[in-house]
């Protein structure tokens, strides 16, 4: 900036070299930077399963580390919604494993899930760490192994519950208004036209009800509580018939019709059994391993105006279920059906062993109608008109002088058959003989079978045989002997086995539409008859009886060898025609 010396010089500072600079080199070595952080991660847990009822579970969260860290630390996290937890790992070339332990317990929770996020590492050597912001959490399941448990079964539905009371459970829908003079009316049918005596109605679309009335359908309730077998039984779970079962439900015209799923509803009413009253025939016995303690006598559908404008006239639905005797309860459907005399599918029942169920129909105005499945003149086959037009009439039969509901014996003589009915009525009068077919040894099955059958009025609990008449009474007749129209000692249906002329009958009427052959009417309790130990017009007249005849009438006139043939001729009064032994 200036220049001076002591003589009194004159100086100035060049302008352009009035500035420069100059370096110092430094002799000493630089500091290095501070070291990058080792960065932490970590990963999600592999699933794993409830390893028992007590203790924990292990879930191992994977760790990484950059710069393929190598050594112990201490990892702070939180877990499950607990903070402030530790736990000290050690890496190897940059992994390592969070153990996270899960509480275990001896109930179905379902898969517990488990979130982790890492909030701290440190070690001693003073280490710099950092979390990865990247792969701070993760989480892990831990499978259950507790099975679910069932819910408790509801309470069994009364066993005297009338349709009404099961419509109005299920929540039957009746939106409309009854209107005078409008009649509903539906046609159920059940095994149709079925040659095949052993038809069962466990195949789809079996049953179909079809509505020929003026009222929509709200619902149906079948009861085949006065059924012509009255072994016959809706089998939910196996438990009620041999193992082999199927849902109740809609297999065709359900959208139409407005069907609702029997999933969304009880679909099984009236059970056979009182669980604080068990027969002990029925308490757990069996091979299936279902229980043998089931079976309802009553199954209900109910539809939905909601869609398809509901079931309305002209519309048809059709469903199944699964029917069986409930003599078979417990047993495998091979068990009961293998060995059987004649050969038999024994769990299966027909419509025709239906006869005398009782249908109620729950129209959408709130009204209902009943009508009874008849037999259809076929060997399987039943139909029912239920309809709110003025009944026709009841039949009344009488077989061998006992009425409707009971039980009675036949043998030699022609069963004496009376049937009557309001004059000019067309009355269906339908005979079947029952077996018990089961013989079977396995799990004592046919000793157990026949105690079961035993208790019935009807000892059976398979139809080889249906017949059936069709009169109409004259304009002035109320009844009729049809004592000769039936056939005791055909081979059944081309059946040959022992005793197949002295099997148990039962027998019904009711009053049917000449045309249609639909009941009008309601079907007559069953007359059952069991044989005596002759077969109609089978003798029990041996030698000894004409002797005690002579001894005690002393009406014998003469008895005479010749050629080894005892020859009596006798005379008035005596019962007996003349008789060669």
């Amino acid at each position: 900036t200036g220049v001076s010396d002591a003589a009194g010089t004159s100086f100035a500072i060049d302008s352009a070299a009035a500035s420069a600079s100059g370096i110092v080199e430094e002799d000493d070595a630089a500091s290095p930077p501070p070291p990058e952080p080792v960065l932490v991660g970590i990963g999600d847990a592999p699933t794993v399963q409830e390893s028992g009822d007590d203790g924990n579970t292990i879930l191992a969260f994977p760790l990484t580390a950059s710069n393929s860290f190598t050594g112990t630390v201490t990892v702070s996290y939180s877990a499950g919604g607990a903070s402030g937890l530790t736990a000290q790992v050690s890496f190897a070339n940059g992994t390592a494993t969070l153990p996270v332990a899960v509480p275990n317990d001896d109930v179905d929770t379902g898969p517990t899930t488990v979130d982790v996020t890492l909030t701290g590492v440190s070690d001693a050597a003073g280490t710099s760490f950092a979390i990865d912001s990247a792969a701070a959490s993760a989480s892990g399941i831990v499978e259950e192994d507790d099975a679910a448990s069932p819910p408790p079964p509801p309470p069994p539905p009364p066993s005297d519950m009338t349709a009404l009371e099961v419509f109005q459970s299920v929540g039957a829908e009746t939106p409309d208004t009854a209107q005078p003079g409008v009649v509903g009316s539906a046609v159920l049918k059940v095994t149709p036209n079925a040659s095949n005596v052993q038809i069962s109605n466990y195949g789809n679309n079996s049953f179909t009800l079809q509505n020929i009335g003026a009222k929509r359908i709200s619902a149906v309730f079948i009861d085949v509580t006065g059924a012509l077998y009255p072994d016959v039984v809706f089998d939910l779970d196996g438990s009620g018939g041999d193992h082999v079962f199927k849902p109740w439900n809609f297999n065709s015209g359900q959208a139409a019709a407005g069907g609702v799923s029997t999933s969304e509803y009880q679909e099984y009413w009236l059970p056979v059994h009182d669980a604080n009253d068990l027969n002990p025939l029925f308490d757990d016995v069996g091979d299936s391993g279902l229980g043998s303690d089931g079976g309802f006598r009553g199954a209900v559908l109910k539809f939905t105006t909601s869609v398809g404008n509901g079931f309305e006239k002209g519309e048809t639905v059709g469903f199944s279920g699964d029917l069986d005797s409930n003599s078979l309860a417990g047993f495998l459907q091979q068990t009961v059906s293998n060995n059987s005399i004649p050969p038999w599918d024994a769990g299966g029942v027909s419509g025709a062993e239906m006869i005398g169920s009782k249908i109620t129909i729950l129209f959408t105005d709130g009204t209902t109608a009943t009508g009874h499945l008849v037999s259809d003149k076929s060997q399987g086959g039943a139909h029912a008109l239920v309809t709110q037009a003025p009944a026709a009439g009841a039949a009344t039969m009488s077989v061998n002088g006992f009425g409707p509901g009971e039980v009675g014996s036949y043998g030699g003589d022609l069963p004496d058959i009376v049937v009557g009915g309001p004059a000019g009525s067309t009355i269906l009068v339908t005979m079947t003989k029952g077996i018990q077919p089961v013989k079977n040894t396995v799990a004592d099955v046919g000793s157990i079978v026949d105690q079961r059958v035993a208790l019935l009025d009807f000892p059976a609990n398979n139809a080889v045989e249906f017949q059936t008449i069709q009169i109409t009474l004259g304009a002035n007749e109320t009844s009729r002997n049809i004592s000769n129209l039936f056939d005791y000692n055909n081979n059944p249906n081309n059946y040959v086995f022992d005793g197949n002329t002295k099997l148990p009958l039962g027998f019904v009427a009711s009053v049917v539409n000449p045309g249609t052959g639909l009941g009008t009417g309601p079907v007559s309790k069953p007359v059952y008859l069991v044989n005596d130990g002759l077969a109609v017009g089978e003798s029990s007249l041996t030698a000894m009886n004409l002797f005690a005849e002579m001894d005690l009438a002393n009406n014998g006139e003469e008895a005479s060898l010749e050629d080894d043939t005892f020859v009596f001729d006798f005379n008035e009064p005596s019962p007996y025609d003349d008789a060669v032994l």
